[in-house]
């Protein structure tokens, strides 16, 4: 969008065609969030951000519009191919677990017929990197009875499962029914569960704060993007929300592990509300994960929806 809108210095955008004729590449209609056309052209972090979402994504770059970016804008007809549910319960007698460790993401393929304890150390089969975290904290099992795969939890400081709303799994619950894919909180630790990496397209709904309201889907092309208030951030915040880093949030599609979301931020980030997330950890971007930045009234929401194609 900055190519679009002219952000070089203090240079306004050139002035749309006459006539009603085919923009001129590097033209772009500019209006608020609000839909009102903007007071002046030279309201840089307005012009970035405020763009007409009408018709098929846009495509932005300069070349007569030959250059598509890694992040598109989405329009509410292309919105509804994504979706934000995790699906129904696990049938499939394998799944791949995600654990976080330090700055990348360790996959596990854990099979029905034994019990799969996570924990801090033994005698758990699957370690995870975590103070807060018990030494056997949960476990994932297939239950033959119910034919799916289930949570429970030994921990004293209980497991939070995602989903609308989150779920705090007691020890006390006995097993817990899991969907086709989440995340399940072991203290600060996050392991996320799938049938199938989520590789294909993802698109990031923000639904609270400035940009409430936008939404961006990755292209087919696309391995990385970033959400800050640096120029290069592919989803590019004003400069004046001090409270959101220049390179806050960094999205990566890793191979046999699908989309991945680190916080490389000053001011932190967290999930589902409360889960707060360390700094440089990894966590699978599942279908519904939400994920706040910025603090007060600079306070942004945003949450993934994965392509209908893609989901397990």
């Amino acid at each position: 969008l900055r190519r679009c809108v002219g952000s070089e210095g203090n240079r306004p955008p050139p002035e749309p065609p006459q006539g009603g004729g085919v923009p001129t590449s590097g033209w772009l209609k500019v209006f608020r969030p609000n839909g009102s056309k903007l007071a002046h052209p030279r309201d840089r972090q307005r012009c970035r951000l405020g763009v007409e979402q009408e018709g098929a994504p846009t495509r932005m770059g300069g070349g007569g519009g030959k250059e598509i970016p890694p992040v598109f804008i989405v329009d509410a007809n292309k919105a509804t191919e994504y979706s934000a549910e995790q699906g129904e319960p696990i049938s499939a007698k394998k799944i791949s677990l995600f654990c976080d460790k330090f700055a990348y993401v360790e996959q596990v393929d854990i099979k029905s017929g034994k019990e799969h304890a996570i924990g801090r150390d033994e005698p758990s089969d699957i370690l995870v990197k975590s103070k807060d975290t018990s030494k056997k904290h949960a476990s994932f099992q297939f239950d033959e009875e119910l034919n799916q795969w289930t949570l429970s939890n030994y921990s004293q400081f209980n497991s939070l499962v995602s989903g609308e709303p989150c779920v705090d799994v007691s020890e006390g619950m006995g097993k817990f029914a899991l969907a086709a894919i989440g995340v399940v909180r072991l203290g600060t630790a996050y392991v996320a569960w799938t049938t199938k990496p989520i590789a294909g397209s993802i698109m990031v709904h923000c639904v609270e704060g400035f940009l409430e309201g936008r939404m961006w889907a990755t292209s087919p092309d696309c391995q990385s993007f970033k959400i800050g208030r640096k120029d290069e951030a592919d989803i590019n915040i004003p400069n004046s929300m001090q409270t959101i880093s220049s390179n806050h949030l960094n999205f990566e599609n890793e191979p046999n592990v699908g989309w991945t979301v680190m916080d490389t931020s000053t001011f932190g980030t967290t999930l589902y509300g409360d889960w707060p997330l360390k700094k440089e950890k990894r966590v699978l971007c599942v279908p519904g994960l939400k994920m706040t930045i910025g603090r007060h009234k600079e306070k942004m929401t945003f949450v993934i929806k994965v392509h209908n194609t893609c989901k397990p």
